[in-house]
């Protein structure tokens, strides 16, 4: 089940409600209220209806189930999505304006400018890059990906990828990615429709 879309301007108390609905739902055994937790509260997964509907779920459960429901990984950083937002926490603006970390965006902006000798010195000055994630919550895929994730175009930021972008990927293996990150990396090429219009999708696959 995807996640939900927050609204542009999320009040707290209406999502408090929310789990204050599930709360209730839950005491009322409705079997949609089952689905809901089994399939975003990391505890019951797996658990059939009977058990869910006789655990005992408090209200902090409910909220964690709430907040993945949209997208967040506990209740404490959608609070903190909707009291203290960072730039991070702008779902209108395409993922790349969104990196906090300047030494990744700048890796990023390198990238999507098919700047291939500029990446290659950038990552040799600062290889911890290879090794970081960038943390993007709120919406269904690419929550926490690495540098090579953004190469696939997917999702889409600019609708178009540079010319030398599978060369610009190649500077990026030969830094160093791990395993997951490729396959992630791999899948996202897959199922990217700009890859494909941009007549590189099948040279990206045989390079992953």
């Amino acid at each position: 089940m995807p996640v939900k879309p927050l609204p542009s301007n999320p009040n707290l108390n209406h999502l408090k409600y929310q789990a204050k609905d599930l709360l209730r739902d839950h005491a009322s055994r409705k079997p949609a209220v089952a689905q809901r937790v089994r399939e975003f509260h990391p505890h019951f997964n797996g658990a059939t209806d009977a058990e869910i509907f006789d655990a005992e779920l408090s209200l902090s459960e409910a909220q964690v189930t709430i907040a993945r429901e949209y997208g967040f990984s506990s209740w404490a950083r959608l609070k903190r999505h909707v009291e203290k937002p960072t730039l991070s926490d702008h779902l209108d603006l395409p993922h790349h304006e969104r990196i906090v970390d300047p030494l990744f965006r700048r890796a990023v902006e390198l990238l999507d400018a098919g700047d291939v000798a500029g990446l290659r010195v950038h990552l040799n000055q600062h290889p911890n890059l290879m090794r970081q994630r960038v943390v993007f919550e709120g919406g269904n895929y690419f929550r926490n990906p690495t540098l090579l994730e953004f190469v696939a175009e997917n999702p889409v930021r600019h609708g178009s990828l540079p010319a030398n972008i599978v060369q610009a990927a190649e500077v990026i293996l030969n830094a160093g990615v791990e395993q997951s990150a490729l396959s992630e990396a791999l899948g996202l090429v897959a199922t990217g429709r700009v890859p494909r219009e941009c007549g590189v999708q099948l040279r990206l696959i045989n390079l992953f």
